[in-house]
């Protein structure tokens, strides 16, 4: 029968199959899983399924149109020319290599077939992708991974009976409803309030679906109250698919709504609702022919597209094998069901040819599919069949394309990873593709290694992720988390991540299921918003200016992950730049770059500090290893520091200093850090600035303090010593300087000593090291401090040649910096007042030049007025003539020594000394002559006595000498014996030979008297006895001479 004599129910009909063809040949190529296309004979793409454009990394909808040999590298090229034009005669069949867009070759194996349909010639191509075939099989295999799917998509699925009241509902239902659904009325559960209708005119109800109406994709909002505030309505947006339920009679016997939560994921659920809404229309209009037989090859499905080709009904298949619906064709049939339950191994994309019974004298052409249906053991239990009709293939594969790039477009648009694991974290069955661009891993090392992630998490992460692990294996419960990742680029990426437990039918968990999101923008967001908060913060509560920028340095390095942080402050008088503020974590250990830091002086345009500065812009460093211009780099080389970013600190055109941070770690820029950088920097800008100039006022009130206490010690001297050392500490610490001394001269400017110090907290002292030092030993020094009355050294280490002996003193004791001024006693030189820096070499400031200036006035002014009154209190107690102690400095050392023997039950003596024939020489010689013979006696007698013995003048030519720790008389004697002996030598006084002698006069404590004026009264007596006995000797004190 041609086409003209066809009646229009015949063409309807027709019609109507070729749509089944379509649809059957659409389910045919979503149910295999492998790649599939139809070719020209020239090898140009006509059609292609999903599953070959992801292999090949290609949107399907660009793929259509082009040759199939532009994905063949340039070493198979040849095989592939002779598999197609032996695919164009026949079949073939063979393995080459695919090029995918990002140049990975992918090994395949690909199968052609000629086909010459309609007088058009072409060839059907499958591939299959080796690679993945095994993880592609095992998917094939697995139900409970489908349903996992579902579950992991939040779908809650209930099940009424014809009165509405709920009778089956899945795990996710009850957590959507907070409750126990089971047996209650579906709408009293979901209270529904619906936001649209896709389909006009439709109102959806439990009593819809029962009276036989089907809903797809109806937008929903359920209310439900808060268990913690009844009064507070929770709201959910909801998908709902509802579909009654009909028994093989085709009655109604319940129905099924599927309630899907979009509230997180609205548009993925409204993506995948669609998707749903149009696979479901296409399904129930479909006439592929699909049937499911057992292990006894009886019929336990079938649809009723495969029934009219077979020219039954479907009741007439159920129950009954297949010999014995189709016993003319159960011959060729029976082998392949068998060999599918037996291998597990689908049979795909096999033609066949024949009459339907509908249909006799037409040849038609089928493409069947057989795959096994596994059962919990995971063996083969049935197996099911696709039968399509590829006579309208291309208008199959039209509509089949369309649909393929929506659904492609819906999983391009879902930015989170899926992932599914066994209950105890052993085992992954699942992970979406995302995961390889978010962790920078492979999935393939994921299955590999199902735990290897937790290596990924940041350490200070990880902890936490691993007992909320432990709490959703053991406890059962959801687990939800945010944590940081380490790329292997070592970039971190915030991940938030939720899972929970699936169970099975029994109530034992089968696995966990979870979502991971990317959300590292939000957190990089909300990190520079608490910084600036923290700054803020930190500039309004600090007293002053090292406290805040410690501080500063501090939280920006913990919110931003840098590793280290330093202020360099900018020094107007020497132009430079210098590190007065570091931190870093306690975990970082770079004694050697933080040494570096301290020691270096920048100058502004040169190297990373200088540049900064000068350009008032921040400067990010990826690689600070490899810029010449760092000029620490071979520091950080050595201590592991990769990265590092800076930018300047100024208000307007003031420019204060620069902030630099480093990270052992690479650091690519960050874009949100640097757009609030200008923020950050004004406001420490300004902060500077303000406590600058509070500072400054401070710092004049201290100076002014400083001098007044100063001046105030040595108005009043109680104790010379005492106000030295407190007032250089006082000029010490106000100075910050590490070490304050005075140094006074003797000896005619020969020697000098380090007479006073004072010294930091942490800083040896030098003072005993500084004794007895020659002049002559530093000349440099002399001279500069005697021509200039000043030596200032900002740095020891640049110091002249000719100050070779100066510097290496200096260096001995590490000295960095000095500053010294001169002390004057109306013009006579005679010491010097300097402070000592060992920490830094760093020019002294003006303000402690000046300080230090008056302080060397004040001390020369106090020198003078304390050598006046040490002057005055001298001739009190002694001799103006031979400067011996005198009668009233006699009396106290006399008093003294016998309260020293008295304690120590020792004896002392006493001797009165007369010079013989004195008045003679000053009558003869005159006055003048017998003062010069008195002094040269008390020269004598000094050098020739002990230092602890006493000697004094009390008038003419009479002298006292008390002599202490006498062990017996006869020692005394002994002593007196050796006065004469030495007063008896002659004397040359301005030319003049003169002879004396002396008397002595001895008496003994306590054998004679205990009280001093006794004493000296006795020995006196004794004196005058040795004169009556000739002179020239020594007479000891009796009762007798009394």
């Amino acid at each position: 029968m041609n086409d003209k004599n066809k009646t229009k129910k015949e063409l309807l009909a027709e019609i109507e199959k070729l749509r089944g063809a379509e649809h059957s040949y659409r389910v045919l190529v979503e149910t295999v899983n492998e790649g599939a296309a139809t070719l020209t004979d020239k090898g140009i793409i006509l059609y292609s399924n999903l599953h070959l454009a992801s292999i090949l990394k290609i949107p399907l909808k660009t793929i259509i149109g082009m040759p199939f040999s532009r994905f063949i590298p340039k070493t198979d090229k040849l095989k592939f020319t002779a598999l197609l034009e032996k695919g164009q005669t026949g079949n073939s069949k063979g393995k080459i290599r695919l090029k995918c867009k990002d140049g990975l070759l992918i090994p395949v194996q690909v199968s052609m077939r000629a086909l010459d349909i309609h007088d058009t010639k072409g060839i059907c191509l499958a591939v299959t992708n080796l690679s993945e075939q095994k993880r592609n099989e095992q998917i094939l295999k697995s139900e409970q991974l489908s349903r996992s799917i579902l579950e992991q998509a939040g779908e809650a699925i209930v099940v009424c009976d014809t009165n509405g009241i709920i009778t089956h509902a899945s795990n996710s239902t009850s957590l959507l409803c907070n409750k126990n659904p089971l047996l209650k009325p579906f709408e009293e559960v979901f209270n529904l309030h619906f936001k649209t209708v896709r389909q006009t005119n439709i109102n959806f109800s439990i009593k819809s679906v029962l009276a036989g109406k089907s809903f797809h994709g109806i937008d929903a909002v359920l209310l439900l109250k808060s268990a913690e505030n009844p009064d507070n309505l929770k709201n959910f947006n909801l998908l709902i698919n509802a579909a009654p339920l009909k028994n093989q009679q085709n009655n109604i016997i319940g129905c099924v709504i599927t309630l899907v939560n979009v509230t997180e994921h609205k548009q993925i659920e409204d993506a995948l609702r669609e998707r749903e809404k149009q696979l479901s229309g296409f399904f129930n209009s479909s006439p592929a022919g699909m049937a499911i037989v057992d292990s006894n090859l009886k019929f336990v499905k079938i649809n009723h597209a495969l029934a009219d080709i077979n020219g039954l009904t479907v009741n007439a298949h159920y129950g009954k094998t297949i010999r014995e619906v189709l016993p003319e064709l159960a011959p060729s049939l029976e082998p392949l069901y068998q060999q599918v339950l037996s291998n597990g191994k689908p049979i795909l994309n096999l033609e066949v040819s024949g009459e339907t019974p509908l249909a006799p004298g037409i040849l038609r052409h089928w493409m069947v599919s057989y795959f096994p249906i596994l059962g919990i053991d995971k063996k083969p239990k049935s197996v099911g069949a696709v039968i399509v009709e590829i006579t309208d293939r291309q208008k199959a594969e039209e509509a089949l394309k369309i649909n393929m790039e929506r659904f492609q477009q819906l999983v391009e648009n879902i930015h989170e990873v899926f992932y599914i694991y066994s209950p105890d974290w052993k085992r992954i069955e699942y992970i979406s593709p995302l995961y390889e661009s978010l962790w920078g891993r492979t999935c393939n090392s994921l299955y590999e290694q199902p735990l290897s992630f937790i290596d990924c998490i940041h350490p200070d992460d990880r902890e936490q992720i691993i007992k909320a692990r432990q709490k959703t294996e053991t406890k059962g419960i959801r687990s939800e988390a945010e944590y940081r990742i380490i790329r292997p680029d070592d970039t971190t990426r915030w991940i938030h991540d939720r899972n929970f437990i699936v169970y099975d039918i029994t109530g034992k968990p089968s696995r966990i299921v979870g979502i991971a999101e990317d959300i590292t923008e939000r957190k990089l967001s909300e990190q520079h918003m608490s910084l600036q908060y923290n700054i803020t913060k930190i500039i309004s509560e600090s007293a002053n200016i090292d406290e805040a920028i410690s501080k500063v340095i501090q939280v920006i390095c913990e919110k931003t992950e840098w590793d280290l942080g330093a202020f360099w402050v900018h020094d107007k008088i020497n132009n430079q730049l210098h590190c007065n503020n570091i931190w870093h974590k306690p975990s970082v250990n770079v004694p050697a770059f933080l040494a570096i830091c301290k020691r270096t002086a920048c100058t502004p345009g040169t190297g990373f500090i200088g540049r900064i500065f000068t350009s008032s812009e921040p400067i990010w460093n990826v690689d600070i290893i490899s810029d010449t211009y760092f000029q620490r780099r071979h520091t950080a080389k050595s201590e592991g520091i990769n990265s590092a970013f800076g930018f300047p600190i100024k208000i307007e055109s003031e420019k204060i200093g620069v902030l630099e941070f480093f990270s052992k770690q690479a650091r690519n820029p960050d874009d949100g850090l640097l757009n609030i950088i200008t923020s950050i920097s004004r406001q420490i800008g300004q902060f500077i600035l303000r406590k600058q100039a509070e500072d400054e006022i401070k710092h004049r009130i201290d100076f002014e303090s400083v001098v007044a206490r100063v001046s105030s010690r040595f108005v009043n001297i109680s104790d010379f010593d005492v106000a030295v050392n407190e007032s250089l500490a006082d000029i010490g610490k106000f100075s910050g300087a590490d070490r304050s001394y005075l140094f006074q001269f003797r000896e005619n400017g020969a020697i000098m000593d380090n007479t006073h110090e004072w010294c930091n907290k942490g800083v040896s002292p030098e003072i005993k090291n500084l004794q007895n030092l020659p002049t002559s030993v530093f000349p440099w020094f002399m001279s500069r401090i005697q021509t200039e009355k000043i030596v200032h050294i900002a740095d020891v280490s640049q110091m002249p040649a000719e100050a070779s002996a100066e510097k290496t003193e200096l260096e001995r004791q590490q000295i960095k910096a000095i500053l010294i001024l001169a002390i004057y006693t109306d013009k006579e030189f005679i010491g010097f007042v300097g402070f000592d820096n060992i920490t830094t070499a760093v020019p002294w400031r003006e303000e402690n030049i000046t300080l230090l200036n008056i302080t060397a006035e004040i001390l020369g002014n106090a020198f003078v007025r304390k050598q006046n009154e040490e002057l005055i209190k001298h001739m009190a107690y002694h001799d103006a003539l031979t400067n011996l102690p005198n009668r009233n400095l006699l009396q106290d050392r006399l008093q003294i020594a016998l309260a020293i023997t008295k304690r120590h039950k020792r004896t002392l003596a006493v001797m009165m000394l007369d010079l013989d024939d004195f008045k003679t020489v000053n009558d003869i010689l005159g006055h003048q002559i017998g003062d010069l013979l008195l002094k040269a006696t008390a020269e004598r007698l000094v050098k020739y006595m002990r230092e602890d013995d006493t000697i004094s003048r009390i008038g003419g030519d009479e002298f006292i000498i008390v002599l202490q720790e006498v062990a017996q008389p006869q020692d005394a004697a002994i002593v007196a014996q050796k006065i004469c002996n030495v007063i008896f030598q002659p004397f040359w006084i301005e030319s003049h030979k003169i002879h004396v002698s002396a008397s002595i006069g001895i008496s003994i404590y306590p054998q004679d008297a205990t009280v001093p004026e006794q004493l000296i009264k006795m020995a006196d007596t004794a004196m005058y006895q040795s004169k009556k006995q000739g002179k020239n000797t020594y007479q000891f004190y009796t009762a007798k001479l009394s």
